[in-house]
């Protein structure tokens, strides 16, 4: 038995392109937003990607006075962007290449792999976090300024990597707030959707929620319902809420945030960041500036009838007893 994928709905925004006009990326400071350096060539672990002429308190200081020499009109934050550890979606999408986003991801897994809802860490990804954690440990002893307040996908790879990354480290008696802007593609795969808030609480009891957070799923439920996907302005609009959010409303100059690659590669385009690739588990440091305008709001988002970019094609079924959730999805 063969199965086609479906088409899906995607969302436009027809005014994308001002998102970027708010926010941007302060250089000078690390060598991940130098544009002369080959990304290739870049360790984060080799101190966080921070230039050679700087040192830790010597950064902090250079932060500050950027805040106090700010216009009314302008703020600063330092936003040290993590993407989770690998989780066991990475290794089946890496197992069935473009197939896995195109049908597999629709189902629970196969004869090896759960991939879906909410996957877990593999072993390797807690290993990635907790080197994270020795890395932060170290530059702690080298005057690194701590983060203020931590803000976390709530898918658990997330909050996991977050945590093994930071307890010990400053998030000690400190309390993560789950955003759901923060999440990766809204899209009807399995990998991408939430445990229920209830869940959350009894295994994350050291985390609080924003404001307004469901019950249960509706944003991935309203996706397998439907057949809709998020396109990359949807996910622009979503990280500049969140960045709206964060300017507005916390005094915390150096923040914290566990995400996903694909919201975090749109939040790059946000802030005028170069292209960069984050890798599992990876901690991207950025100085961004906020510049207040008079801009109008970003309308949208749109939506029209698309197919998705693997519309032809067949993939075999998978065993029935792994198609238990997700058997069937609207194509309009």
């Amino acid at each position: 038995m063969v199965h086609t994928p479906i088409s899906v709905l995607v969302f436009l925004s027809l005014t994308a392109t001002v998102l970027a006009d708010e926010y941007t990326i302060v250089k000078g400071f690390f060598k991940q937003d130098d544009e002369d350096i080959d990304a290739s060539d870049i360790d984060y672990q080799d101190n966080l990607g921070l230039n050679d002429d700087l040192d830790w308190s010597t950064f902090a200081e250079k932060i500050h006075d950027l805040k106090d020499d700010a216009d009314d009109d302008e703020s600063y934050k330092v936003i040290y962007f993590g993407r989770h550890g690998e989780g066991y979606h990475n290794i089946a999408a890496d197992k069935y290449e473009d197939a896995f986003w195109c049908y597999y991801a629709l189902r629970e897994g196969d004869d090896e792999i759960t991939w879906g809802p909410d996957p877990k860490l593999t072993d390797k990804g807690v290993s990635q976090a907790k080197k994270n954690h020795d890395l932060i440990e170290n530059l702690i002893d080298d005057d690194l300024p701590l983060p203020e307040v931590f803000y976390s996908s709530p898918l658990t790879r997330c909050a996991d990597t977050l945590t093994y990354t930071w307890k010990g480290n400053g998030l000690d008696g400190m309390t993560p707030i789950f955003k759901e802007n923060l999440r990766e593609q809204l899209n009807p795969g399995t990998p991408n959707m939430r445990n229920d808030r209830k869940y959350l609480e009894e295994h994350y009891p050291s985390f609080e929620f924003e404001d307004g957070f469901a019950d249960i799923d509706t944003l991935l439920q309203k996706c397998i319902n439907t057949g809709t996907s998020e396109t990359s302005e949807g996910m622009q609009k979503r990280a500049k809420a969140f960045l709206d959010e964060i300017f507005d409303n916390s005094n915390a100059t150096f923040v914290s945030v566990t995400s996903h690659s694909g919201l975090g590669k749109n939040l790059l385009r946000v802030v005028g960041h170069r292209k960069y690739h984050l890798h599992t588990a990876e901690i991207l440091p950025m100085v961004i500036k906020r510049k207040s305008s008079e801009s109008d709001s970003i309308d949208g988002p749109f939506t029209r009838t698309a197919n998705t970019d693997c519309s032809t094609g067949t993939y075999p079924a998978l065993p029935a007893s792994r198609t238990a959730r997700v058997t069937e999805v609207p194509s309009n």
